[in-house]
This record gives structure tokens, sequence and C-alpha cells, in this order.
């Protein structure tokens, strides 16, 4: 209700006393659900017990998902694991609601996968960026995603690219044989297993040739 001269001053022209509460709301927006993340495996199905985790920091101001907005550091994981009951599922988390007070601004996180433990599993070191956008309509604060950026890509590399605003986040980890283990940076498993087999041969071309030779001087 607004508080006006009539309310004030009584009919007669004589002033009059009134007391009024006034009330100060935080107005606020929400952001429901959307920030989502997504695992993919290649090179072989998921299994009992794979577990993936994920986390969103916060850059500067930017608050966090409701079940992290109490912690002291700035950042909120979420874990993607397999499910038996759902074995053909998106393999996707969502960090959650997040509310932002009102006021035009924009607020910018980051999101990346955890190192783990897998075995012959080449873990995903992407990492992207979202910015989500606070914004007035006709008195009414609304928070959206502005804009997702893929700053590296699954190999760690940097890149710059759109994503699809509304997709879920995409991590992909490769299960990798030792057989297809790269032959790059330092000295890999299949490295060893090359050199390991290299001296192998050399070994056995070493017998034979003794063998013949020997066989050729019983001859002489």
């Amino acid at each position: 209700m607004d508080l006006t001269k009539a309310m004030v001053w009584q009919s007669d022209g004589n002033g009059g006393n009134m007391t009024a509460t006034l009330t100060n709301t935080l107005k606020s927006a929400t952001l429901s659900n959307v920030i989502t993340v997504q695992k993919i495996l290649e090179g072989r199905d998921w299994k009992a017990g794979d577990s993936f985790d994920f986390e969103l920091t916060a850059d500067g101001n930017a608050p966090l998902p409701a079940d992290c907005a109490q912690q002291a550091q700035q950042s909120c994981k979420v874990t993607v694991a397999y499910d038996a009951d759902s074995p053909d599922s998106q393999h996707s988390a969502t960090f959650g609601d997040i509310t932002y007070n009102a006021g035009k601004a924009d607020y910018t996180y980051t999101i990346t996968e955890g190192n783990g433990n897998i075995a012959a599993l080449h873990y995903s070191g992407a990492k992207y960026q979202i910015v989500v956008a606070v914004t007035e309509t006709n008195g009414a604060w609304t928070a959206s995603v502005k804009s997702v950026t893929k700053l590296l890509d699954d190999n760690g590399k940097n890149v710059s690219e759109s994503q699809k605003i509304g997709d879920p986040i995409a991590f992909t980890n490769t299960y990798v044989a030792v057989s297809a283990l790269p032959l790059t940076g330092g000295t890999t498993d299949r490295q060893w297993l090359l050199v390991g087999g290299s001296i192998g041969g050399l070994a056995v071309l070493l017998v034979g040739a003794a063998g013949v030779w020997n066989s050729r001087k019983r001859l002489v």
C-alpha cells in the first residue's frame, strides 16, 4: 500500500498523526535445475561401480546451488554413477537451483571433471564456462543461462567453442586398451611393451644367426 498525503492530513486541514510500517522485501531470481552435466564413455560399456565427479566453481560473488550455498569454498560437486535400475539412462546430474539477488548482472561459472582411478580410462580434461544473466522485465526478475563455452576439449587442449544452451554439458572418457595407448608424452605403457618386444625379437634373431654361423663353421 502506498502512503499518500490524504492519509496523513485530516480533511479539516489540521495536521494528523499516523503510524506506518514499511516492509522491505528483497527480490530474487532463481535458476531451476538448468546446469546439467553428462558423462559419456567410449570404448567400453558402463559397469557397476563406475562413478564420476564434476565440480562447478563460482567466479567472484556468483552464488552457489542451494545444496552447496553454506559451504566455505566457492564450488559445488555432483556425481554421475552407474545405475543398475536404469542402465540405459543419460548418465547425467544437475547442480540444482541457484538463487540470485535482484539486480541486472552476469555471473560466471566453470565446470570440470575430477580425476579418477579407473584403470585404462582416459579421463576428460574438458573445461566449460557458463554465464548466467539476471534481468528484469516489467518488474519481474529472471535468471537464465546466457552462454556456454567449451574452453578445453577432452584432451585438455585450448579451444573456444560455443555450446547449445539447454543441452547437457558433456564430458567424454575413453577406454584405452594397452595395445592402443598413444605414443605421446613420456614413456607410456605401450612404449615399454614395444621396447620389450623389440628386445625379445632381436634376441631371437641373434640366436638364429648364431646357429647358422655354427652350422657353417662345422661344414668348413
